[in-house]
């Protein structure tokens, strides 16, 4: 049957028109002019004129509309941009209600059901920010964990990682180590997926401050930088400032106070010229804290806190309240006010205590115990001692810090089996049709040896058969190649994450301006590290190579550098051959506890600096002596030969013949009291670049090369 152009039109327009009209039965009317009248009731007062106007003008607009996914839009759009209370939560509570009523509607095609989901998990998340910034965490966490399986839900990664990071945020002003980090890494992968380096920095931020309350100081200037880095990349001036502040922070904490101060005062220009009230509050704060404890200038100390406390009284922030107060008591206890500093010392101790804001209630406690001995109040006294004993204990667990290690690397563990997974099955899926093939063939074979038209019938049989299975092989194919993409990229993930234990090239360039770092992993993540660490008198330095390549290796590094610093931080030791002796025994004791014998360990090279030659501040100084102990790796020297300050005579310091790990014949490292001449250069290595192999003769390059 013939049918013209026209009525062939006529035909796809009216299907067009059903099709329409079939996936918007929903007409989008419930949300009425009378229930958008509670926009009257809301106390406009508290609003600058000019603001309030536009405001008024703004819901006028949105009464009109009879969508309700554009009412929607518009109110949420409001709430982004009012900061006042009495405004902003009757309108995101209109909003929370009103989407969970319009989720349940029938009829809702997928795309306007998917907005009012959104919608509702977003109002549930600013509902959870409104209880985190009036001091109530358990009620934040409350509706940011409402609000995840919604985000969820809909697919929406950013909400997702959003609320990751507020739960850290949370459990990070708590005190919750584990439960911080696992929600900033969580957070943090997702952000990776998205790759969005705004998010990415903050994360990374986050992060180092985690890192700097369990003092862990180098990791924590590790992720400040990397963050610092991001943020300068795309010019996001707030986060700069707050990179500033971070890194004055942990400055601070190092007792590097006029570094601290430089970077807090970078920090205020650019909150300043943003207008940050609250950021704004927290940088003097703890500028007048440094002054007060460190600097002892009174004068300054007080400008700073009452250009805090000013502003503490525009906002409110329950933890920065309890922080200035603090400072105040210890203030005004330095100015023999007694009475005043009794009064803000007690504020600050009940906000913290309420709030389990752990780091704040231990400084208050300590504070007030100060107070009343001074006054002879020993009742009081001894309570706030007790109390402040008891917040050492939790702050001070070692368990926290284990179990952040073993958070960092878990991820790494179940991807190295994936790895052996997949290699496992695809030798088994090669071999498996190896077999079916040569079944096919001896059929075929032997049946044409009876009939040339049966020959015939199985030859286009295998024919159609094999086109089957290459498809099958080749979609096989596809899914290994894609899993050893995903596998490699989180190996490279976990070379991020084993870069935290070693210090930053900033930390080794401040302490020796003329060093150098050559480092090159050979499969993504490596078994030899470089380690450093420092206390009040002298700066650790050593090189290592841990037993294996790659990810065992790597693993294997993650014991070893775990023995050095606690041999250095947990015992105090400072003698090399000490360390080493004290690391061994950590590391084989380590290793004990698995069923099967380990071998495994670490050769080693550690070098030993006092401070107190002040090499950093001009290079006309140096070291009149260094302290080294090596295990199979040794210490080389480059000094100026006598005949002429142009040539370099080498002298090597032998190690000791020995692993760091379980060894037949061991016995205690060696210390070698090493003296230095001026233009002396001291190279501390691991056998990985003199083991290269290369060359027409394919041999390895050692050490006379």
């Amino acid at each position: 049957m013939f049918v013209s152009k026209y009525v062939m039109k006529k035909i796809l327009l009216f299907i067009v028109l059903l099709t329409f009209c079939c996936n918007n039965s929903y007409t989008q009317t419930y949300i009425s002019k009378e229930k958008l009248s509670f926009l009257d009731t809301i106390n406009y007062s508290v609003l600058e004129k000019s603001k309030k106007e536009k405001l008024l003008l703004f819901f006028k607009k949105v009464k009109s509309l009879k969508n309700d996914t554009l009412i929607l839009n518009k109110l949420d759009s409001i709430t982004e941009h009012i900061s006042e209370d009495q405004v902003w939560y009757p309108i995101n509570k209109f909003i929370k209600e009103q989407s969970e009523e319009l989720i349940k509607l029938k009829g809702v095609n997928s795309k306007t059901k998917k907005n009012f989901y959104s919608h509702y998990a977003s109002s549930l998340n600013n509902e959870g920010y409104y209880y985190y910034f009036k001091g109530n965490l358990n009620k934040a966490a409350f509706y940011f964990k409402a609000s995840a399986p919604y985000f969820r839900k809909i697919g929406h990664k950013n909400g997702l990682a959003s609320i990751y990071n507020n739960l850290a945020s949370i459990y990070d002003d708590q005190g919750n180590v584990i439960a911080s980090l696992h929600y900033y890494f969580k957070s943090l992968k997702i952000k990776d997926e998205l790759k969005d380096s705004s998010s990415i920095g903050n994360s990374l931020n986050n992060i180092s401050l985690v890192y700097q309350k369990q003092g862990e100081y180098n990791q924590a200037l590790k992720y400040a930088y990397k963050a610092l880095t991001i943020r300068k990349t795309i010019n996001d001036s707030f986060q700069i400032a707050n990179s500033y502040h971070n890194i004055a922070l942990i400055q601070g904490e190092l007792k590097n106070f006029d570094y601290a101060i430089y970077q807090y005062n970078k920090s205020i220009k650019i909150r300043k010229a943003i207008n940050d009230v609250r950021g704004l509050g927290n940088v003097y704060n703890n500028l007048g804290y440094i002054y007060l404890e460190y600097k002892k200038d009174l004068f300054l100390a007080e400008k700073y806190l009452m250009e805090s406390y000013n502003i503490r009284k525009k906002i409110d922030d329950s933890y920065l309240n309890s922080e200035i107060l603090n400072n105040l008591a210890l203030l005004e206890f330095y100015k023999n006010n007694y009475s005043l500093s009794e009064k803000y010392g007690l504020q600050s101790f009940e906000i913290a205590q309420k709030n389990a804001y752990l780091v704040i209630e231990q400084r208050a406690t300590a504070h007030l115990y100060s107070l009343y001995k001074k006054q002879s109040k020993w009742q009081m006294a001894l309570k706030m001692n007790e109390r402040a004993n008891q917040i050492n204990e939790i702050l001070k667990n070692e368990k926290n810090k284990k179990e952040i290690y073993k958070k960092q690397f878990a991820y790494q563990y179940t991807k190295q089996r994936e790895l052996d997974q997949i290699e496992n099955d695809k030798k088994l899926l090669i071999a498996k049709q190896k077999q079916i093939y040569q079944k096919y063939i001896s059929i075929i074979f032997g049946v044409s040896l009876f009939l040339l038209s049966i020959l015939i019938f199985f030859l286009y049989k295998r024919f159609k058969q094999n086109v089957r299975q290459k498809q099958i092989i080749e979609k096989q194919k596809e899914l290994v190649e894609q899993k050893n993409i995903e596998i490699t990229s989180s190996i490279t993930y976990a070379k991020r994450i084993q870069s935290a234990i070693m210090p930053p090239e900033e930390i080794f360039k401040t302490n020796f301006p003329n060093s150098f770092i050559f480092y090159l992993p050979k499969d993504i993540v490596a078994g030899d590290f470089y380690w450093m660490i420092e206390n009040d008198e002298s700066i650790f330095i050593a090189v290592a190579d841990c037993t294996g390549h790659g990810v065992p290796g790597a693993l294997v590094s993650v014991v070893c550098h775990n023995a050095l610093n606690r041999s250095v931080r947990e015992f105090g030791l400072t003698d090399p051959g000490n360390i080493l002796d004290k690391t061994r025994d950590l590391v084989i004791q380590e290793f004990q506890k698995s069923d099967n014998e380990v071998k495994d360990g670490m050769d080693i090279s550690l070098v030993v600096f006092h401070k107190k030659s002040d090499i950093n501040k001009d290079n006309q100084t140096f070291h009149q002596t260094i302290l080294w102990a090596g295990a199979n790796n040794p210490l080389w020297v480059l000094r100026n030969s006598s005949i002429s300050t142009l040539t370099k005579e080498l002298f090597e310091i032998k190690p000791d013949k020995q692993p760091i790990g379980k060894y037949i014949h061991s016995r205690p490292f060696t210390t070698h009291k090493i003296n230095l001449e001026k233009g002396d250069e001291i190279y501390l290595f691991t056998d990985g670049f003199q083991d290269q192999f290369g060359g027409p003769d394919s041999l390895k390059f050692r050490t006379g090369r």
